[in-house]
């Protein structure tokens, strides 16, 4: 018979899916269970995420060069960027909004 979790455990392991940058079906593989069973999770606990209000200024438009890259992904995502995030650090985006 599967283990029971506890509100708590099963909040937790959402969030680490939220954060993992992994797809929901190797996330669920991962923690070894089936990936119907995370979306449930995730419908029950996933909706309890924390916001916080920002203030966001208006940058001054960088010389062409300085610019960075748009990338559309194949699920209509945008991700503009200036250069300064690293391979890893670009990778994890990309997985990132492509798993949402």
């Amino acid at each position: 018979m599967a283990k029971r979790r506890s509100k708590e455990e099963l909040h937790e392991l959402v969030e680490r899916f939220h954060t993992s940058g992994m797809k929901r079906l190797e996330y669920s593989r991962q923690i070894g269970v089936g990936k119907s069973t995370l979306d449930r999770w995730i419908q029950r606990h996933g909706n309890q995420r924390h916001f916080i209000k920002v203030n966001i200024k208006q940058a001054k438009q960088p010389a062409a060069a300085d610019r960075g890259f748009i990338l559309v992904l194949a699920n209509g995502r945008r991700i503009e960027a200036g250069w300064q995030y690293g391979d890893s650090d670009l990778t994890r985006l990309i997985r990132i909004a492509e798993a949402v």
